[in-house]
C-alpha cells in the first residue's frame, strides 16, 4: 500500500512513521489470521489421515490413561479451534473483546503443553505417563517428573491467565473503517515474551527428563534389546527432537527482543506437540496390537513351516529307522508355541 500525499498527513496530523508502524500491524493480523486458518486445516487432515487407525487401536480398546490422553490431544483441538477462529478472525467490539478475551486465552494452555489445563499439556502427558511406565513405576522419577509438570502448570498458568494485554488498535485507525477487530491479546509486550520462553522452556526440561528416564532404564535393566523397546526409542527419539526443536526456537524467538511478528509461529508452536503425541500413541500401539489379519498370515506360516520340517525328517524316508519318539517343532506365535509330535500325524 502506497503511503498517501504529504499534504495528507498535515492535514490528519499523521506522521510517515506513524503510518508504516499501523500498515505494519494490519499485515500482521492478516499473517496471524491465515497461520491459524492453517494449523485449523493441519489438525483436520491428521485426524482424517489417521482415522482407520483411530478406530482400530484407540475406539475399540478398553479405556485407560493413555486413550484418555489420546482422545485429549487429538479433539481438544478440534472442539476449541473454531472458537479461536471464531475470536481472531472475525472483528468484533472492543466491549466484546475485553469480555471474551481472557476466556479465549485461557484455554490455548492445554495447547502448549499437554493436557492439564487445556492443551499443550497434552503431549507431555503422553510422555510423563510413558517414561513413568518404563520406569517400573518408581517414586524417584515419579517425584523427578511430576516437579518438572507442576513447572510447566506453573508456568501456563502464569501465561495463559494472568494480566493478559489488550493491544491499542488506535495505531491502525488509518487503514481500520472502525475499531472492530480479531480479539487478539498484545504479545509484543516484553513480560509476555518472557512468559512464553518461559513456558517453552519448562516444555523442554519435561520432554528432556522424560526421555532420559526411558533411557536410563534401557541400559539399566538391557531392555534395549528388546523390538518394544527399541521401536519405543526410535519414536521417543524422532517425537522429541521435533518438540524440542519447536521449543527452542520457541524459546530463542520470545527470550531475546520481542517482535509481534514472531506471533504468526505460534498457533504451528502449540499445534505441533498434540500432534506428534497422538502419533507416537498409534505407532506404538500398532506396534504391540496384532489384528486378525496378522494373526491368521502367523499360524498359516507356523503350520506350513512345522509340516515342512516333518517332510524333511529322517522318519518320513525310512519308517523302520526308530528316532526319537518325541520330535517336537516349537515355534513361536504371539507367546504361543505349538508341538507336532508322530502319534500327532498319525491322529491326523
Amino acid at each position: 500500500m502506497d503511503p498517501p500525499l504529504g499534504g495528507s498527513f498535515t492535514d490528519t496530523g499523521t506522521d510517515l512513521a506513524a503510518y508504516y508502524k499501523g500498515l505494519g500491524v494490519v499485515e500482521l493480523l492478516q499473517d496471524v489470521r491465515y497461520s491459524l486458518l492453517a494449523v485449523f486445516c493441519l489438525f483436520l487432515y491428521e485426524w482424517i489421515a489417521n482415522m482407520d487407525d483411530e478406530v482400530k487401536l484407540i475406539h475399540y480398546s478398553r479405556w485407560s490413561s493413555v486413550k484418555v490422553a489420546y482422545m485429549l490431544c487429538r479433539y481438544y483441538p478440534l472442539l476449541y479451534w473454531p472458537v479461536v477462529l471464531w475470536a481472531y478472525n472475525f472483528n468484533h467490539t472492543p466491549i466484546l473483546c475485553r469480555d471474551v478475551l481472557h476466556a479465549i486465552h485461557a484455554f490455548l494452555a492445554p495447547y502448549h503443553r499437554q493436557i492439564d489445563i487445556p492443551k499443550h499439556f497434552l503431549g507431555q502427558t503422553v510422555m510423563f505417563m510413558r517414561a513413568y511406565a518404563f520406569s517400573g513405576r518408581s517414586r524417584t522419577v515419579l517425584a523427578i517428573l511430576s516437579l518438572a509438570y507442576g513447572f510447566l502448570i506453573g508456568s501456563d498458568i502464569y501465561l495463559f491467565f494472568a494480566n493478559i494485554p489488550v493491544p491499542d488498535m488506535s495505531s491502525i485507525s488509518l487503514f481500520v473503517p472502525s475499531e472492530d477487530t480479531g480479539c487478539f491479546p498484545d504479545y509484543s509486550t516484553g513480560v509476555m515474551g518472557e512468559r512464553l520462553g518461559v513456558a517453552m522452556l519448562a516444555s523442554f526440561l519435561l520432554d528432556f527428563f522424560s526421555l532420559a528416564v526411558v533411557v536410563i532404564y534401557c541400559i539399566k535393566r538391557h531392555t534395549g534389546q528388546i523390538p518394544l523397546a527399541v521401536y519405543f526409542l526410535k519414536q521417543g527419539l524422532v517425537a522429541f527432537a521435533l518438540i524440542c526443536g519447536t521449543n527452542v526456537v520457541a524459546v530463542i524467538i520470545y527470550f531475546q527482543s520481542h517482535s509481534a511478528f514472531s506471533d504468526v509461529g505460534l498457533p504451528f508452536i502449540l499445534a505441533t506437540s498434540n500432534i506428534i503425541a497422538c502419533r507416537l500413541i498409534l505407532s506404538l500401539r500398532k506396534r504391540v496390537i496384532v489384528t486378525e489379519s496378522q494373526m491368521s498370515r502367523d499360524h498359516s506360516r507356523l503350520v506350513h513351516e512345522a509340516f515342512a520340517f516333518i517332510s524333511n525328517s529322517p522318519a518320513d524316508k525310512d519308517e523302520w529307522i526308530i528316532h526319537d519318539p518325541a520330535i517336537t517343532v516349537t515355534a513361536f506365535a504371539n507367546s504361543s508355541a505349538i508341538q507336532i509330535t508322530p502319534r500327532n500325524m498319525q491322529s491326523a
